[in-house]
């Protein structure tokens, strides 16, 4: 049995990395200028990592193993990621329509072959960043309550929002 099986992580602590990862992105953007776009494909790796995150911290919540979301079928695969969470009701935390499922699907295919991270060269079509950003914040905070109330409970997560606000 490897440690995953045995201390899976939480939804809350995994989407808290997800929004970690959406901040990080947002800093590097805002340092890069678009003409020069040197920052470009860091930053698009992140809100990636960010959305594989939410992704994986909703399919947590509803009993998926880390093992699995680690699998091939899973793995980076953005579009079987959300696909899968849809199957199991994302729909009724985040909604979403056929636009956001195109650029997740239109990001998946560079962030899954890793073309975010090493040189492959070519042309990218990737998302707009004002379009990408949006739907990953939408993703951390709109799954924040339901992974919070998951690991303290509705009375506890509502007491904590109300002190401390979001993450």
């Amino acid at each position: 049995m490897i440690d995953d099986e045995i201390n899976e992580p939480s939804s809350f602590g995994t989407l808290r990395y997800a929004e970690y990862y959406r901040i990080a992105a947002e800093r590097v953007i805002g340092d890069c200028n678009p003409l020069e776009s040197r920052l470009l494909m860091p930053a698009y790796h992140l809100i990636a990592q960010s959305i594989e995150l939410s992704l994986k911290a909703y399919l947590l919540s509803k009993g998926l193993r880390n093992s699995r979301l680690r699998g091939p079928l899973l793995g980076h695969n953005l579009s079987n990621l959300i696909a899968e969470a849809e199957s199991l009701g994302l729909n009724t935390l985040v909604s979403l329509d056929d636009l956001d499922r195109q650029l997740v699907s239109s990001l998946s295919r560079h962030y899954e072959t890793h073309e975010l991270r090493y040189i492959k060269i070519g042309v990218k079509e990737l998302p707009f960043w004002s379009l990408i950003s949006s739907l990953a914040k939408r993703f951390t905070h709109e799954l924040h309550d339901y992974c919070l109330a998951l690991l303290i409970g509705e009375e506890g997560a509502r007491k904590r929002i109300e002190i401390c606000g979001k993450f």
